[in-house]
């Protein structure tokens, strides 16, 4: 049964043989209060609720929600947490529409946990942004090397490609048993680009048809590009990220930056012996119902670039030096180089295996140790600084 304000509750409380009670939270795409206010007046009433009733569903407009409405949730999730006859999912309505043919929809159900986990991972990255010192660069390896090593990539069990499918949104990636293909790791880093909002960094969803010319096999591909400016390293332009094709491991000590940042002319014929993609169709993704729409079909990859210097392997290396000094102030010098090194190896390995024209040309670090250590000192001398300034 649906209830959309307080007096239908006690149409509900006095109703029998109902299994399941939905509360809409949202309208025009936003939370209402008087949606929230659902949630505490459930809450409060919990021992009125039905021991037939087997679960609470919360219409929600996105994965994404502010951290306001979490506290609603938490009290209604613990009340029923100690009923026991009833738990609580999030429900999302998703549709994608390539063109008039070809359009799906469906109800996404997420658990409680699922969807808490992906907004604390998304607003911790941010906040963690926000606070540090990192140019532009720097914060999209941190990005980068989050997500890469968050999760493996899993599909959802039963169809191989659906929108139906929970590995196609970025939640998945949170999930016990993660469910989380190309699409959820592309639309997390668009995710957490939008939510750190700054002008220097903007994020935009492609999808690509990819020929393998060695198997002679055709499939659908999902990466971002990625427009970037930064005067510290002396770029502007845009890029292509792909965290998926990084994801060979996820743990840190295999990281991998391979597909970070790759060059404009990353997927022309010439720079790739393996495969053949068709020019990439840019989507403009409507997130309160994952509406994804061509804005521009065969998108030129001969993207802006007003950069002053070229990035190369050295450059990448020093921007992911620089983000794990900030991110792992419990680790020495030695370990955090180590880090590098084995990136290098692996991040050369990757790109060998794939035989593209990339950024890389040696698995042995191009940033070398005495540069990595005075980065290195300069952060220590800068968290020596905070503390005496009592920050």
């Amino acid at each position: 049964m649906i209830v959309k304000n307080i007096e239908q509750f006690n149409d509900f409380f006095a109703s029998n043989g109902q299994n399941s009670l939905v509360l809409t939270l949202f309208e025009d795409d936003k939370i209402t209060q008087n949606g929230l206010d659902l949630v505490t007046y459930l809450a409060e009433n919990i021992d009125k609720l039905s021991d037939e009733v087997h679960e609470v569903i919360l219409n929600i407009p996105y994965e994404k929600l502010p951290k306001s409405v979490f506290e609603y949730f938490f009290k209604l999730n613990e009340k029923l947490a100690q009923k026991e006859s009833a738990t609580l999912k999030f429900c999302v309505k998703h549709s994608q529409t390539i063109d008039v043919f070809d359009t799906r929809s469906a109800n996404i159900y997420w658990d409680f946990d699922t969807i808490f986990n992906a907004n604390v991972g998304i607003d911790d990255v941010c906040s963690f942004l926000r606070s540090s010192p990192l140019s532009p660069l720097e914060m999209l390896a941190y990005i980068h090397h989050y997500i890469s090593t968050l999760a493996p990539y899993s599909q959802s069990n039963g169809i191989v490609y659906s929108w139906k499918n929970k590995d196609q949104f970025f939640a998945g990636a949170y999930q016990k048993l993660p469910e989380v293909v190309c699409a959820g790791f592309s639309s997390l880093m668009n995710e957490i680009i939008d939510n750190l909002n700054i002008p220097e960094i903007k994020c935009e969803i492609l999808s690509l048809e990819i020929l393998n010319k060695k198997k002679g096999k055709t499939e659908s591909h999902t990466r971002c590009l990625v427009t970037i400016q930064d005067s510290k390293y002396g770029i502007d332009q845009a890029v292509f990220d792909d965290t998926t094709w990084d994801n060979i491991s996820v743990t840190e000590e295999k990281a991998c930056y391979a597909h970070f940042a790759m060059p404009n002319n990353s997927l022309d014929d010439e720079s790739n012996a393996r495969y053949h993609y068709s020019y990439p169709d840019k989507f403009e993704y409507a997130k309160c119902k994952a509406n994804m729409a061509i804005v521009d079909e065969n998108l030129s990859c001969d993207n802006y670039n007003r950069s002053l210097n070229k990035i190369d392997q050295k450059m990448i290396e020093t921007a992911f030096f620089n983000m794990l000094s900030y991110s792992h102030s419990d680790k020495s010098f030695d370990e955090i180089y180590a880090l590098l090194e084995n990136m290098a190896k692996s991040s050369l390995e990757e790109q060998t295996k794939r035989e593209f024209a990339g950024n890389l040309t040696s698995d042995e670090p191009q940033l070398t140790k005495e540069q990595a250590r005075a980065i290195f000192d300069e952060k220590r001398k800068l968290d020596t600084t905070i503390i005496d300034m009592g920050i």
